[in-house]
């Protein structure tokens, strides 16, 4: 900096200079009456810009709790630069994090765990000077809050596929948002009034979800609640459906044996087939599975005819046939001396003849006088194709007379 001269006339010792902030090189020369003059002097002056005193409007948060720490921030005017921010009483410190911004100044506030309730006032530190809080403005501990836990979950447990209605106990569970279980498949939301000892929630649980216990938290203003180990809901197995859709065939003259498929669900370990009645029995025949029971039906020569009812028994119980589901027993054949058989029909063979007989169509003068509907559905057939198996009756006994 170029250096700055003061040519002064005074007889006084003491010289005042105004400059402007900065550093300044100061060339002093004395100079007597005679107009004799001293060798130069230099002085360097350094004026320093002066800065307004610090200015506390508030705090937020205004409050922290007893053994925690809060991020908060100091607001108000010339902040910038703070060195120190000091509370009132002990167990309360804090340390500046952010002092750039004239207008907020960024600390944490460490609250002992002893630190005594209530109000205290704060004071800032910047290289201006220390301001303080004004009365109104202050930081409040508040005492320790009981920490919150889980107790238990009622039902503990639930099927897969289903929706559970549950309550989780505790303690201070007060403002719960959220529930939340390990593992995926399971959700649950709050359903109803929350307390301090209740959250009531609806679970519900993926038709996918994996079996086993589930732990699970409670999300709550003060963090999460884990519960304990000995705590948990229990996804069970999806409850299977146990019945019976069919047999097949559905059908058999007495006097003979039959081989039939048991079909339906919840079918597993099957060990015996029952039906009701007398002189039908059935053996488990092949490979059980969950949906098909392999049978063989031994059909005694005096059972007596019609529909047969029955029912499969397993490890978890017996399955019993519905309405619609029937095995039924036809009578012997005994054509008449001179009578033609139904099965002399073109086109009639051994499991045609069994079901037109069942039905009372055991002859084939009773075939050829048969209404086309009626045989289409005692054989599964269409009308055409029973209307020719009638015209091939109709021919068979034409033939006979002849």
């Amino acid at each position: 900096m170029a250096l700055t001269k003061f040519p002064l006339e005074t007889d006084q010792p003491r010289v005042e200079v105004t400059l402007p902030p900065g550093r300044h090189v100061l060339e002093l020369v004395v100079e007597d009456s005679a107009g004799l003059r001293s060798e130069p002097d230099t002085v360097t002056v350094t004026v320093r810009e002066e800065l307004p005193l610090p200015e506390i409007a508030g705090i937020s948060p205004v409050s922290g709790v007893a053994g925690r720490s809060v991020r908060a921030a100091i607001n108000g005017r010339h902040l910038q630069g703070a060195t120190a921010v000091r509370f009132d009483g002990r167990g309360v410190t804090a340390r500046i994090l952010s002092s750039a911004d004239p207008e907020r100044l960024v600390v944490q506030v460490n609250v002992a765990s002893n630190a005594s309730p209530g109000a205290r006032g704060f004071s800032v530190t910047t290289p201006a000077g220390t301001a303080r809080s004004p009365e109104g403005v202050n930081f409040t501990v508040k005492a320790a809050e009981e920490p919150s836990t889980i107790t238990g979950i009622e039902p503990s447990s639930g099927r897969a596929g289903t929706t559970v209605s549950a309550v989780i106990n505790g303690t201070n569970l007060l403002g719960a948002r959220s529930v939340a279980f390990s593992g995926t498949g399971v959700s649950a939301e709050i359903s109803g009034r929350v307390s301090a000892t209740r959250v009531p929630v609806r679970i519900t649980i993926s038709s996918r979800a994996s079996t086993g216990p589930r732990s699970f938290y409670i999300t709550t203003p003060s963090g999460r609640v884990m519960s304990p180990r000995n705590v948990t809901f229990t996804v069970q197995a999806a409850e299977v459906m146990r019945r019976i859709t069919g047999i097949e065939p559905s059908s058999g003259r007495a006097g003979r044996t039959v081989n039939a498929v048991i079909t339906g669900s919840g079918l597993d370990g099957a060990s015996a087939v029952t039906f009701n009645g007398t002189g039908v029995t059935a053996r488990i025949s092949g490979r059980v599975s969950s949906t098909r029971v392999p049978v063989s039906i031994t059909i005694s020569r005096l059972a007596p005819s019609g529909a047969r009812s029955f029912y499969v028994t397993t490890p978890a119980g017996r399955i019993t046939s519905p309405r619609g589901v029937t095995f039924n027993v036809s009578g012997i054949i005994v054509v008449p001396p001179g009578e033609l058989g139904v099965s002399a029909v073109e086109g009639i063979g051994p499991a045609y003849t069994e079901r037109l007989t069942g039905a009372g169509i055991s002859n084939a003068a009773a075939l050829a006088e048969a209404e086309p509907s009626k045989v289409a559905g005692v054989l599964g057939i269409s009308e055409e194709r029973a209307k020719v198996l009638i015209n091939n009756a109709r021919k068979k006994i034409e033939e006979g007379r002849g």
